[in-house]
């Protein structure tokens, strides 16, 4: 199992035992949806209508039932020659040849679609068909005539409503440009493509276009993102009985096992992924698992298995003109034979692996890629200029109109923050009534949820971390109500013992949001109350939700101890309690905390790509124990670094309050 779990797929479940059983259902499925098709008089809708159903299942794994469904078509489009749609497709018909290893029949096929090409009248059939011919001409190593295809594609269809070309055109560039490496790019265009698919709620198109995004996230290292999409993707696939586009997930899964240095893991991957391409007679799939298998059992010192895999796959690649595909398959065959130091044998496939490599990634094919992307990006900028020009007032208007409300809204929460800070207890009371104190307090947004509270009864000193519902001008509102209900618990119900004080504070809070019956409000707060009684030397304390964690350093070892309050908070909960009043004596040179959840929550140290991970109450007890002879005044300094330390340049994602006291 793998370190981020990526293995966790149910093996049972996707078998290709289990895949088989719903082929027959699958079929049954496909010939309705056909026969529905057929009956469609319009032809135009007809043949779009078929194209949708074909793209899903144009593969070998359905390849006898499509390609009788497209010579059926076929018939039915030369019947009406005005169409065009015939040579749609016959380049469709070539393109599963091609993807079963036939590349005579598809060579064949192909020449007819050339020929019929000029009576494609409608722009979705020409883009469908160039479509087409740039898988083919992918496949076969012609990266520059490829990806002409799909730009003329783009072109074709940008103006109709026919959104699943759309889709998919936009889908095709996104793929030439994640093979070029053209990483930013390809994921923009990844995104238009999905914006595409879902106004139609194409769930295979979805699939398809999250996929290429998590290969992406694979090579951006953000592991962790790419394998919950491909979990996610799995299900799609195996709905559709697509096993394709599912062992191109778990080929993926096993290209992050590998990455992580599971190998036998990646290796089992691989395994599994290529008997579902040889059911689904996937010739170029067949060839990526061979090299994935090839990679991995190199590097589990397997040379022999290795050696024969890759020199399958370089049969495979060289027999139907895969040059991507051999050019692989040499590079890691010279670094087979280099690693067991046969330098004669890794010298010749190393000569192979450039002479491949020369004729795929020629200089001019990435220049010529830039070159139309520029060209289309040239024109959209002419469009929205264009756009610009007609609606400009318009537009000014509207972002005076909104700089001026965005200037009010800053301007009332600065107000708010003005009027927050008024219940906050100043530093000079702080100093003049716990002298050994520190407060580390960041909200997250200009005004808080969280706040501290403080008063001083005789020889009784009560301080209070509050953490409120939400953040920001939200949970600034609900700690201003839960703020009053302190001070009036106090002073006006005159209650010394923090137990009865939230009791009353949670009485007080839920009468503020029921005096409206028509609307519910389940706000309120968790909160940690001390009492120092510095008279008799003792402490209490109550806790809704929140824990009092102090160092004691009594035992010459510093130790953390936790109180825990009670599993409730302040406000609307269902199965309250009085809150338990914890005693304790006020034993000098001990360190007492009471704090919010956002420091030990906040996201960041090793591995940001992966969108990092919480500080953790572990590091957070870690962090006391390590300050527990630095005098506390100080102790803020340290906070401040460790948690800046950690965030680094992620989101401060939860307001941030932390309280250390000692005498």
């Amino acid at each position: 199992m793998g370190r981020y779990d990526v293995s966790a797929y149910q093996p049972s479940f996707e078998s290709i035992w289990c895949l088989n059983k719903m082929k027959a259902a699958t079929q049954t499925f496909l010939e309705r949806e056909s026969e529905e098709i057929l009956k469609i008089e319009n032809k135009t809708e007809k043949f779009e209508k078929f194209f949708s159903l074909l793209y899903i299942y144009i593969d070998g794994q359905h390849a006898d039932l499509i390609t009788k469904l497209l010579k059926r078509f076929i018939v039915e489009a030369e019947a009406d020659p005005d169409s065009g749609y015939e040579g749609v497709f016959y380049c469709s018909l070539a393109y599963i040849y091609l993807s079963l290893g036939k590349k005579e029949l598809s060579k064949d096929c192909l020449e007819i679609a050339r020929s019929k090409f000029s009576r494609i009248k409608s722009p979705s059939g020409k883009a469908i068909f160039f479509l087409y011919e740039s898988l083919v001409s992918w496949f076969e190593g012609r990266r520059n005539e490829g990806f002409d295809y799909v730009f003329r594609s783009i072109k074709e269809v940008e103006q109709t409503q026919f959104y699943e070309v759309n889709g998919w055109s936009l889908f095709a560039m996104a793929t030439y440009q994640f093979d070029s490496n053209q990483l930013t790019e390809a994921n923009e265009n990844y995104i238009k493509a999905l914006a595409f698919f879902k106004k139609i709620d194409s769930k295979y198109g979805y699939a398809r276009t999250n996929t290429g995004l998590a290969s992406i996230k694979i090579k951006q290292g953000k592991l962790v993102e790419a394998a919950a999409i491909l979990h996610e993707v799995k299900n799609i696939y195996i709905y559709y009985d697509k096993l394709s586009g599912l062992s191109r997930a778990i080929t993926d899964l096993g290209v992050i096992e590998f990455k992580l240095g599971n190998y036998a893991e990646a290796l089992k991957m691989h395994q599994e992924a290529f008997l579902m391409r040889l059911e689904a007679m996937n010739v170029p799939g067949q060839i990526t698992s061979l090299l994935e298998m090839g990679e991995a059992l190199i590097c589990l010192k397997n040379y022999s298995d290795a050696e024969q895999k890759l020199n399958e796959a370089v049969v495979l690649s060289t027999k139907n003109n895969f040059i991507a595909k051999a050019f692989r398959a040499h590079e890691l065959l010279a670094n087979l034979f280099k690693s067991i130091g046969e330098h004669q044998k890794a010298n010749e496939h190393l000569e192979k692996f450039f002479e491949y490599k020369t004729q795929v990634l020629q200089d001019e094919s990435n220049s010529r890629i830039k070159v139309l992307q520029t060209q289309l990006l040239a024109e959209e900028a002419t469009k929205r200029e264009e756009l610009e020009k007609e609606s400009n007032q318009q537009l000014r208007k509207a972002y005076q109109i909104i700089e001026l409300k965005n200037t009010e809204i800053l301007q009332s929460i600065d107000y708010a923050k003005r009027i927050q800070k008024t219940i906050l207890p100043t530093q000079k009371a702080l100093d003049a009534c716990l002298s050994e104190m520190f407060v580390f307090y960041r909200p997250k947004d200009i005004v808080a949820g969280d706040f501290y509270w403080l008063h001083k009864n005789g020889h009784k000193i009560y301080f209070a971390v509050c953490d409120c519902t939400g953040h920001g001008v939200p949970g600034a509102f609900v700690s201003l109500i839960c703020n009053q209900a302190l001070n009036s618990a106090v002073a006006d119900f005159k209650l010394q013992t923090p137990g009865l004080i939230l009791d009353k504070v949670n009485l007080l809070v839920n009468e503020a949001f029921s005096m409206n019956q028509h609307e519910q409000i389940n706000d309120g707060m968790d909160a940690s109350l001390l009492m120092f009684d510095l008279e008799k030397q003792s402490i209490e304390w109550a806790g809704a939700n929140n824990p009092l964690w102090f160092v004691d350093k009594t035992s010459g070892t510093p130790q953390l101890i936790e109180i825990k309050g009670n599993k409730q908070p302040i406000g609307k909960f269902e199965f309250t309690k009085p809150f338990t009043n914890h005693q304790l004596p006020l034993i000098k040179g001990n360190n007492y905390y009471i704090f919010s959840d956002g420091y030990a929550d906040q996201f960041g140290g090793e591995n940001l790509r992966a969108g990092g991970k919480k500080f953790s109450q572990k590091r957070f007890r870690e962090l006391l124990l390590s300050l527990a002879e630095v005098p506390m005044k100080a102790q803020e300094q340290h906070f401040e670094k460790a948690f800046n330390n950690w965030k680094m340049d992620m989101e401060q994602i939860d307001d941030v309050l932390v309280a250390g006291i000692a005498f």
